[in-house]
């Protein structure tokens, strides 16, 4: 079951890696839930990737993201006012991989 708190990732990219967190801040119907983007902090390095970890700390307007067998998908917010779309897989307590800013970002 997924509660408010709950984390959720997606990574992206074409030749480096993207790393985007969610917070769920309601879960009420178990269809969908309301998230709203969520900031990490980089925890270390590993070759040419940061090692990211959410805070659980939000910004931005909130949203709703479906509930799928394996996690969230649906649009969010990205860049400049657009929006993309994105597969979300629940936060396993590890840190995550995303390419260094002067690799690529």
């Amino acid at each position: 079951m997924i509660r408010p708190g709950d984390l959720f990732y997606t990574s992206w990219g074409y030749d480096q890696t993207n790393i985007d967190f969610v917070v769920v801040v309601e879960s009420k119907t178990g269809k969908t839930v309301c998230c709203k983007m969520g900031k990490a902090d980089i925890m270390g390095a590993s070759g040419t990737q940061d090692l990211l970890r959410p805070t659980g700390e939000t910004y931005g307007e909130s949203f709703r993201l479906r509930v799928t067998d394996y996690g969230l998908k649906g649009s969010y917010p990205y860049c400049n006012g657009g929006t993309r779309f994105g597969y979300f897989y629940p936060w396993e307590r590890e840190a995550i991989g995303q390419t260094m800013s002067q690799f690529g970002h």
